[in-house]
């Protein structure tokens, strides 16, 4: 049988949130048999959501293996200078020989803050499509135990809709108004009846 291809993967895939709340995002690796190192890039819009931490959680790929990690938690970066969206490397790397075989594994987790209204996808930078930054790019690969570099993978991506949300304070002016324009229908229809039944009267 051919060996599955790699997948990053990131959830959740979608969400629909209001500002102010709060999500965890996961990226996982599956069926990478070798792993020595990897790095991993994401990006988004920086005006709807706000990375407030990034961590390698006790049961990520390199459990038990002692090894080193590192993330750029420059939150307030400027951004991809070509698209302008924010970007976070993340990464991490065994020591010697070590290498693990991974079927499905997270590889980190990220917590976002919604701080505007409006639509952005979360994305894997790849080598094709990396983040810009001043000094060069940046992109998602893999090492195998002997430092060969892999870039292949099939790569999902995280959809999160922002919308304003309804206060009391909101919902009950918008339930008036929509009491009285309610109201100003009913008396329009109530004074063409009425036109309607003089006319008839008259006519006849």
């Amino acid at each position: 049988l051919a060996a599955s291809t790699p997948q990053i993967l990131i959830s959740p895939s979608s969400a629909n949130l209001t500002v102010g709340q709060t999500f965890t995002m996961t990226i996982n690796l599956t069926d990478f048999p070798n792993l020595f190192l990897y790095q991993v890039v994401f990006k988004y819009n920086g005006a709807v959501l706000n990375l407030t931490n990034l961590w390698f959680p006790d049961d990520n790929v390199f459990s038990g293996q002692n090894p080193v990690s590192v993330w750029s938690n420059d939150t307030e970066a400027a951004g991809d200078v070509v698209d302008h969206l924010n970007y976070t490397v993340a990464g991490s790397t065994l020591l010697g020989n070590a290498f693990v075989s991974v079927s499905n594994g997270v590889l980190c987790e990220a917590n976002f803050t919604v701080v505007g209204v409006g639509q952005t996808t979360i994305e894997i930078a790849t080598k094709n499509d990396p983040a810009h930054g001043e000094g060069g790019t940046w992109y998602t690969f893999c090492e195998d135990q002997s430092e060969a570099e892999s870039d292949n993978f099939g790569i999902n991506t995280s959809s999160i809709v922002v919308v304003p949300e309804f206060t009391p304070i909101v919902l009950v002016m918008t339930l008036a108004i929509l009491g009285a324009a309610v109201l100003i229908t009913r008396k329009k229809c109530a004074l063409l009846r009425e036109r309607r039944t003089v006319y008839t009267d008259h006519a006849t």
